[in-house]
């Protein structure tokens, strides 16, 4: 061990386990890395079967054909959302979570009963529309956390009813001849 990291032994055990991790040593701990990647790879791939299926990871046209629609529609459900990334983000994941995995394990649990390739597929829909119904108290639960008890919506709406409260205020005050405010200040939302 170098002397300056004999100094500190836990930075010293950080740096052997980032050899370790990424390689940046030779010999053993290249060897050492080389088999937890090997490992995460195997770990990756019962999680797959698991989740997924294995005919399902095997076949990718049909993966694909499966997860399409989800990945669509949780893309613009992301792209609509207000906010920032991380509401976007959210947003994505969870819906495609949720109704990707419902509806790949719907067709699973037909494909178990002996059900066709059509009643897999709509199995396969029907799952993916309950599971993305399902996402949106899920999204909106996680968004609060975030949002500090408010999703990016209610946000929206709350900056949005303040605008137009302050202009509504103004044009009463306007008919009936009380002082009115400055303009710019009520357009803009800064009265609320």
């Amino acid at each position: 061990m170098p002397a300056p990291l004999a100094i500190f032994p836990a930075l010293g055990k950080a740096g052997a386990l980032a050899k370790t991790l990424f390689g940046l040593g030779a010999g053993k701990a290249a060897a050492g890395a080389a088999a937890k990647r090997f490992a995460g790879k195997e770990l990756l791939k019962k999680l797959g079967n698991a989740v997924v299926g294995p005919e399902l990871l095997a076949n990718r046209g049909l993966l694909a054909r499966r997860l399409g629609m989800d990945v669509a529609f949780a893309g613009f459900n992301a792209a609509t959302m207000p906010g920032d990334i991380v509401d976007k983000g959210t947003t994505f994941v969870t819906d495609l979570g949720l109704s990707g995995l419902t509806g790949i394990n719907a067709a699973r649990g037909v494909k178990k009963l002996k059900g066709s390739q059509t009643a897999q597929e709509i199995a396969d829909q029907v799952g993916s529309v309950a599971g993305a119904f399902s996402s949106m108290p899920a999204t909106d639960a996680l968004l609060r956390l975030k949002g500090g008890g408010m999703t990016p919506y209610e946000k929206q709406f709350q900056e949005q009813d303040a605008i137009y409260r302050a202009q509504l205020e103004e044009e009463l005050r306007r008919q009936y001849g009380l002082p009115t405010l400055d303009p710019t200040t009520v357009d803009i939302g800064l009265i609320a």
